[in-house]
């Protein structure tokens, strides 16, 4: 089973939550009827997506959802990233420099950003470069 659930924010900064649904997996039909389930019951406004990279919730987003625009979540970022981290003692360095990279004020810092952390960890964690190189081109 999985948990699909929606949380919003007002313009207060106050969080809201918007819908809850047990489904059977997080596939793409799934996703797309809860989303859409939230419009039904009149969500509108929406300026802003953030989640994390999940394929059917990727596509449902973008079909029901095709104009707004979307972040990656940063955590589930995190979360996933550790997974290519080699030694624990890179385990800071690593999290504080994508931190960087995803708090940049501007595409052409985030951009120089990026260039950086992969000539920084080439070869003490090439998995790590190889999966942010496909993640990057993705977001």
């Amino acid at each position: 089973m999985a948990v699909l659930w929606a949380v919003g924010i007002d313009t207060f900064g106050k969080r809201h939550v918007l819908g809850l649904s047990c489904k059977l997996s997080e596939a793409e039909i799934h996703w797309r009827e809860f989303l859409s389930s939230l419009i039904e019951r009149g969500l509108k406004g929406v300026q802003m997506i953030v989640s994390d990279a999940h394929e059917g919730l990727a596509k449902a987003r973008r079909a029901v959802f095709p104009t707004v625009p979307w972040q990656r979540c940063m955590v589930h970022f995190m979360r996933n990233a550790n997974a290519f981290i080699p030694q624990k003692a890179l385990q800071a360095p690593v999290f504080q420099d994508l931190k960087d990279l995803f708090n940049a004020p501007s595409i052409e810092m985030a951009s120089s950003i990026e260039k950086e952390v992969i000539k920084k960890y080439a070869k003490v964690a090439p998995k790590l470069v190889e999966w942010l190189g496909k993640i990057l081109l993705r977001l």
